[in-house]
């Protein structure tokens, strides 16, 4: 098994170098770097993650649960979190809680158990103990995409009232005057505050509301939704879906 010596050795540094350009725990010039790793590559070495991190206390890794990545919003998030990360030299470990409170927790276990070195969570638990109890635990945890009233935790927030005030002032300056706004019976605060843009924006224009809120039954990763969308000539006319796949559901329903 090649070790840091042979690279020393081969390579004409020190050891100490070697462990610098490795664990990046010190600044070694570009063109060391690029003898240590020239020489790593050809006597394909790989570094001993594991003790690494009992050196460092450090994984290299990040969790990230989301409610499902077949969902193009968590996709493309998932995809940005990575690159970002990685540039930094951290890696990902994904996984979806499929909106399950109950496999959100054992997710949040699991990656404590990996003691990896963050989380980063679009929680369904709108109670935050567990989160906050993994937060003192030493492992920073960042709610993304949704506000918990009351959570001990940092968070970064779409501003989706204005997101959806937007969009429904868009469809009305288009002269659209019977929009309707699709959504499934949830309490989680992008819903709601997607609902108030659609109002805002109604009552600046003086229209009437036309919301529906009576798909309370889970969505599938397939179809859109697991129940029909009930006709209705305001979602014929002119919709604002409170997310992507309630969206595709209005198409599928009302494609020509």
């Amino acid at each position: 098994m090649v070790t840091i010596k042979d690279i020393s050795k081969l390579a004409g540094v020190s050891i100490a170098t070697v462990s610098h350009v490795i664990n990046k725990t010190r600044y070694v010039s570009p063109a060391l770097i690029k003898i240590v790793t020239d020489t790593m590559e050809k006597l394909d070495y790989q570094p001993n993650l594991l003790a690494g991190s009992l050196r460092t206390k450090k994984t290299g890794s990040i969790g990230l649960i989301i409610s499902d990545t077949s969902n193009l919003f968590f996709a493309f998030m998932q995809t940005y979190i990575e690159d970002i990360f990685a540039s930094y030299g951290y890696n990902i470990i994904v996984a979806n809680s499929h909106y399950d409170l109950d496999k959100e927790i054992e997710i949040l276990k699991m990656l404590r158990s990996k003691r990896v070195d963050g989380i980063l969570i679009v929680p369904e638990n709108t109670d935050p103990t567990y989160m906050e109890n993994v937060n003192k635990s030493g492992i920073p945890v960042v709610i993304i995409e949704r506000e918990i009233p009351g959570a001990n935790l940092d968070s970064v927030l779409i501003d989706n009232r204005n997101g959806s005030f937007n969009a429904t002032e868009y469809l009305v300056k288009l002269g659209h005057k019977n929009i309707g706004y699709l959504d499934r019976k949830v309490d989680k605060s992008h819903s709601i505050e997607r609902k108030k843009g659609y109002f805002l924006a109604l009552e600046k224009y003086n229209i009437e509301a036309k919301a529906f809120d009576w798909l309370d039954a889970p969505i599938t990763r397939i179809t859109g939704l697991d129940c029909p969308i009930p006709y209705s000539p305001v979602l014929e006319n002119a919709v604002i879906p409170s997310e992507e796949r309630i969206e595709r559901g209005i198409l599928e329903k009302y494609k020509k």
